[in-house]
């Protein structure tokens, strides 16, 4: 958006409002658009629910064809699109993408996804395709193995963020933190809005993404990714919504996510006394968020 593109992002889930998951640069989809897509895509859905041929059309598969006709009517440059569980069989894998970006890979949605970090990262590994480039954030290594393993299958080359775009932290500022981040095409000194050294790792991520871009000849000066970086907004990731008292919200719901939280926390900030008030729903791994939480000091 910063280098004069237009964007269409889609994700999930949401924490207001539906539209969320759905917008033009970092606007929501307006209600009178949102409600005319709905009567669009609505017949559709209706039909295949009534051939009962694969079973009902779910929410997630009505959004995600809302999201694609949505970018498609107002002509979009670039979309970014989430994948909304695991990637092999997920309702957004019809795209081809000219980068398939795979962030760490943890434990969550087991009962559909698999036990296992390999079981979990085949499927993520899923979204690689032939003629895509891939973007690979730091992994564990059998979680490395595996996706790497399905680009060479791909004949397609990983973009490893910690091994070909690295970063580093340069300490707290007023409005986030800063950081360098050494891109395949260049050094970025960036001021990024979010905490936590996860959120480093996933500007690397983006970075690295945003070089393919550059590399398949989008004009996207280094002026525009510092703007875009200083500029982001992401609710409810470490959002300091209270000085006095420091209240922080995040939205961390499995063991991983929530013990990154934690160690950014202690890291941070500096308190006497630590109140942590969770909720989950009943399909997460409750038990052990709840252990680690129960070790904060």
């Amino acid at each position: 958006g910063q280098a004069g593109y237009s964007t269409g992002f889609y994700s999930s889930p949401h924490l207001h409002t539906f539209r969320e998951r759905v917008r033009l640069g970092a606007e929501l989809i307006p209600e009178v658009e949102f409600a005319q897509l709905v009567q669009r895509i609505k017949p559709y859905s209706d039909l295949i629910n009534e051939s009962g041929a694969v079973g009902p059309v779910s929410l997630f598969e009505f959004m995600t064809a809302m999201a694609f006709s949505y970018f498609a009517e107002k002509k979009v440059d670039f979309q970014v699109v989430e994948v909304g569980l695991g990637g092999r069989l997920d309702a957004t894998n019809v795209v081809n993408p000219g980068v398939a970006v795979i962030t760490s890979v943890s434990l969550d949605h087991t009962s559909i996804l698999g036990d296992s970090l390999e079981e979990i990262a085949y499927e993520k590994g899923g979204i690689i395709k032939s003629g895509s480039s891939v973007v690979i954030s730091p992994q564990d290594n059998r979680v490395m193995n595996l996706l790497k393993g399905i680009c060479t299958a791909n004949s397609t080359e990983a973009i490893v963020v910690g091994e070909d775009v690295t970063y580093e932290s340069l300490g707290r500022a007023t409005d986030g933190q800063r950081a360098l981040i050494k891109g395949r095409l260049g050094e970025y000194e960036i001021i990024l809005s979010l905490l936590g050294s996860h959120q480093l790792e996933n500007a690397a991520t983006a970075l690295a993404s945003v070089e393919v871009l550059i590399d398949d000849g989008a004009d996207i000066p280094a002026s525009a990714i510092r703007d875009g970086f200083k500029s982001v907004s992401w609710p409810c990731r470490m959002e300091v919504i209270s000085e006095s008292p420091t209240l922080i919200l995040d939205g961390a719901h499995n063991p991983y996510s929530v013990s990154r939280v934690l160690s950014e926390v202690r890291a941070n900030f500096t308190y006497n006394n630590c109140v942590v008030i969770v909720g989950f729903s009943r399909d997460k791994n409750v038990e052990e968020m709840v252990n680690i939480i129960a070790e904060i000091e």
